[in-house]
């Protein structure tokens, strides 16, 4: 293990401060020493005179190897460590690396099945107007619009009520006598110089 629960109040736990008390604060830091290795090892560590690594523990703190050992064995008494210098041990320490050991083995075996199932996503059915050309047929929409306007294949410009198709006849033209005739029906005044425009012209024209 990289990491462990470190409790906040370590520093006022009873059995830490009375190891301070009958040796020291290296004393404590031995203990927090014992404690990172049991974790890193994930089980019992070995601390006696023949193993290299204790070897490097009493350079690391500066102590004598016969300190060490009195040290060990305060924490042994104090109830802060089990077993002994051969196999030294926390079992609050080693029921922490048991639960984290089951919960990597669970993490593994869902990793071999592909991980957590996930719910099926299934397509949901598009919602508002967008039922135009979804069969692959002719699009209904195209269709509705060519009966409704003009110009579609149903539907013909210039094409008569009974579907024949004849043009419209031209739109009639308007002579100025005819003009000047509606202007009077209308009572729409008439300036004399625009009357004897207007009747000159036709005069011009009937000539």
């Amino acid at each position: 293990m990289r990491y462990f629960d470190h409790d906040t109040t370590a520093s006022r736990d009873h059995g830490i401060n009375a190891l301070r008390l009958e040796h020291g604060s290296v004393a404590v830091d031995l203990y927090w020493v014992i404690i990172e290795k049991i974790y890193d090892d994930e089980g019992s560590i070995n601390l006696t005179l023949t193993n290299w690594e204790t070897k490097s523990v009493l350079h690391l703190l500066n102590i004598e190897f016969l300190e060490l050992q009195s040290y060990v064995k305060t924490m042994l008494e104090i109830g802060l460590l089990e077993g002994d210098l051969g196999e030294l041990k926390s079992d609050r320490a080693l029921a922490n690396i048991e639960a984290y050991q089951r919960r990597a083995e669970t993490a593994r075996q869902n990793g071999k099945l592909g991980g957590r199932k996930t719910k099926a996503k299934t397509q949901q059915k598009p919602t508002g107007f967008q039922g135009c050309n979804q069969s692959g047929n002719q699009d209904p929409c195209k269709k509705r619009k060519e009966k409704k306007g003009v110009g579609g294949k149903n539907n013909p410009p210039n094409a008569t009520a009974s579907g024949a198709g004849e043009d419209k006849p031209a739109p009639h033209a308007v002579s100025l006598e005819e003009h000047v005739a509606a202007m009077q029906a209308a009572s729409v005044p008439c300036p004399e110089n625009v009357r004897s425009e207007i009747m000159g012209a036709l005069k011009a024209v009937s000539a």
